[in-house]
């Protein structure tokens, strides 16, 4: 089993979830107190500290099986030219999926690595859709982080 790589109790918390047959793919410390890990089969969503988790050495997690989402969203969070943000959205059937997973700010000083987990998450869940392993008859739905034009990954049966 890999161990995650994210600082302190993000990496932490990341690791007390894993299952000995998953795999990371990639991880992004996205801000302070808040990280994602992208197995082959899940988004994990780790936060930790007294901002984000309620108390110095607290830290919480929650993950959405690739699975049950069905939708992605990336979009420029608007603000100054100084402080770029990013939000990246999750649309899940999951219904036990927390407000806090679903929606994520990714901050300026990491948006190569937002683009990264963008690409590298919509590429594995339409891989996953493709080969049958996303719910059927249904389509992924992506939307341009650019453009904010959406697109279809994959289509259902």
């Amino acid at each position: 089993m890999q161990a995650s790589q994210l600082p302190g109790g993000l990496g932490a918390g990341v690791n007390e979830c894993l299952r000995p047959d998953e795999d990371i793919i990639i991880e992004v410390h996205t801000s302070k107190g808040e990280g994602i890990t992208l197995t082959d089969m899940r988004l994990i969503k780790v936060v930790a500290g007294m901002s984000k988790a309620g108390s110095i050495s607290a830290r919480r997690h929650a993950y959405v099986s690739f699975n049950r989402v069905r939708g992605l969203r990336l979009s420029r969070r608007p603000g100054d030219s100084d402080n770029v943000s990013y939000m990246l959205e999750l649309d899940s059937d999951d219904i036990g999926m927390p407000e806090w997973v679903a929606r994520t700010v990714v901050s300026a000083r990491s948006v190569g690595d937002v683009f990264t987990l963008y690409g590298v998450l919509v590429t594995r869940l339409a891989e996953m859709k493709l080969s049958g392993q996303l719910y059927a008859g249904s389509s992924l739905k992506a939307v341009c982080p650019h453009c904010d034009t959406p697109y279809i990954v994959a289509t259902g049966e």
